[in-house]
């Protein structure tokens, strides 16, 4: 046993925001599934443990028949089922509270299975002619029984055999339906809060094939700057009067998970928010599981990330050794360092993504991550000069302000125009696709201007 683990199906599944997960299962793979994926869970045996139910902030694993580390808690015998709801009344009552508001899902049963019965007996026994429909993951169910079951409130999904293992065929379920959830949770976002995103076509919202086209489109028509830390006071005054007043210097808007609208849940919306971001940044004082969750994630999808920290001693091993910002009570100095910070990451951090992308034949998200560039840069010129900008002047308009104050000529101030109408294409797919020379035209004006002193 010591030797079993998690299978891809079950790595894939711990990555999707589930708040509640209920198993019959008496290994521990679930959990090691959501330590590889860096997923913050709790898992609960018994009803004493039960209070703890993490909520929204960690998926809680309540383990109905125990495990291999509670034998006491173990349902197996016949006798163990039929006491089950009189043993442990309040995990039966939690599961037909949760079975009121939620929809079920249940995997790796078939619809004899005695869990499965079990569960469906708590479930009629509460719910009565109320019960939910529940859906159900088999494979190569027959038609007949698709439809037998659909009459008694059970929904199977059915993955057909097609020369993969059930292993993969769940697996790409799971990664199907994390890539439906984060459309659909993206586009929310935008809807929210059109002050911070540029308006694009559905097709360009949505994942494309090319996975690192579709986040360099994502970046570069987004102005969300996405803050990791944790909601105590003194975090939020670091917010308030530290990074806030930085962000908003470098022509972006900061928001955190608490100050994202709407509701669902939290950890859909801040997948989202991650995955719109054209930056994030990270308060890793604390060490706080959540937040260090959320910069594995942010990497994983190659989000710049700006760790900060006003206490460099105590990081844990895994970021000690990476570049973190320490900030201090000198506010004045810890803003100008964090602008700092911004402007480097999304420029000369930058150019060698712009490069590797034109050289794998994306000039579509290369030229889309070096616009990014190019704006931040021509800021960052015009606030060395002392040039006052708006916090939303284009690329374009702070070409032309430079040009008046003599940073730059009028030849340089044309290719900055042309640059952004190679963008706007490549960026809303109007007409023709961009070609390479195009590209390397964007990434060569963006290097002219990193030159400018």
């Amino acid at each position: 046993m010591d030797d079993a683990r998690p299978g891809r199906s079950q790595v894939a599944f711990s990555q999707l925001p589930f708040d509640t997960v209920y198993t019959t299962n008496f290994d521990v793979l679930l959990e090691a599934a959501y330590s590889a994926s860096g997923r913050p869970f709790r898992s609960l045996v018994g009803e004493l443990q039960l209070p703890f139910h993490a909520g929204q902030t960690a998926t809680s694993i309540v383990k109905m028949h125990g495990d291999l580390r509670h034998e006491e808690h173990i349902v197996l015998t016949q006798k163990d089922y039929e006491r089950f709801l009189d043993a442990y009344p309040v995990i039966a009552t939690h599961l037909s509270a949760m079975l009121i508001t939620r929809t079920p899902l249940f995997i790796g049963y078939s619809l004899t299975d005695p869990d499965f019965l079990s569960i469906k007996e708590v479930v009629r026994s509460r719910l009565g002619q109320f019960e939910r429909m529940s859906y159900v993951v088999q494979f190569d169910a027959q038609v007949s029984d698709v439809e037998a079951a659909f009459g008694r409130r059970i929904h199977i999904i059915n993955l057909v055999s097609d020369g993969r293992t059930k292993d993969e065929m769940l697996q790409d379920l799971f990664l199907n339906t994390q890539r439906k959830l984060d459309t659909r949770a993206g586009a929310r976002l935008r809807r929210s809060r059109p002050d911070i995103f540029e308006e694009v076509s559905p097709g360009t919202s949505e994942p494309a094939p090319d996975q690192e086209t579709s986040a360099a489109l994502l970046q570069s028509t987004s102005k969300l700057c996405f803050v990791m830390m944790p909601f105590t006071e003194p975090h939020d005054r670091i917010y308030r009067d530290l990074i806030v007043p930085a962000i908003e210097d470098t022509g972006l808007s900061a928001v955190r998970a608490d100050e994202i609208p709407g509701t669902g849940f939290v950890m859909e919306q801040i997948r989202a928010a991650i995955q719109q971001a054209r930056l994030c940044i990270a308060e890793v004082t604390d060490r706080n599981p959540n937040v260090l969750y959320e910069v594995g994630f942010a990497e994983a999808m190659r989000k710049p990330v700006i760790l900060m920290a006003s206490d460099l001693s105590q990081l844990p091993f895994d970021i000690a050794s990476r570049r973190v910002l320490c900030y201090s009570t000198d506010l004045e100095s810890s803003r100008q360092h964090l602008r700092e910070a911004i402007t480097h990451a999304l420029t000369e951090d930058q150019f060698a993504e712009a490069e590797r992308l034109i050289a794998a034949g994306s000039p579509r998200g290369a030229i889309a991550v070096t616009a990014v560039i190019l704006e931040h840069l021509l800021r960052e010129l015009a606030n060395r000069r002392d040039i006052g900008l708006q916090p939303r002047l284009s690329a374009r308009n702070t070409a032309t302000l430079l040009e008046r104050a003599g940073v730059i000529d009028k030849n340089m101030r044309v290719a900055v125009d042309e640059v952004t109408s190679i963008r706007n294409r490549a960026v809303h797919a109007t007409g023709r696709e961009p070609n390479q020379e195009e590209a390397q035209f964007v990434l060569d004006t963006a290097r002219k201007i990193s030159q400018i002193p």
